[in-house]
């Protein structure tokens, strides 16, 4: 005879992160936000570029951007949008 599985262990099992819950779309933008954000500092980087996140302190502004060559800076704002 087969055995039945616990039915709390099974709901546990099934529950769903909550940044995939619905109305949360906030949280699955802001990390999507990130995330082009350091894809941007990533490619700044890998051409001599140097870049400091503001982590949404200042508004209209991302990535402040510094050539260190020149020592110019520059202030850099990244839309992303999900797929």
């Amino acid at each position: 005879m087969a055995r039945q599985p616990n039915r709390s262990i099974a709901k546990r099992t099934k529950r769903v992160p909550k940044m995939f819950r619905r109305g949360t779309k906030r949280r699955v933008s802001a990390q999507t936000g990130l995330a082009g954000e350091y894809h941007v500092l990533a490619q700044l980087a890998e051409r001599g570029y140097v870049g400091a996140l503001t982590l949404g302190h200042t508004k209209g502004v991302d990535i402040l951007v510094t050539n260190p060559r020149s020592g110019d800076m520059r202030h850099v704002e990244v839309k992303t949008s999900p797929r």
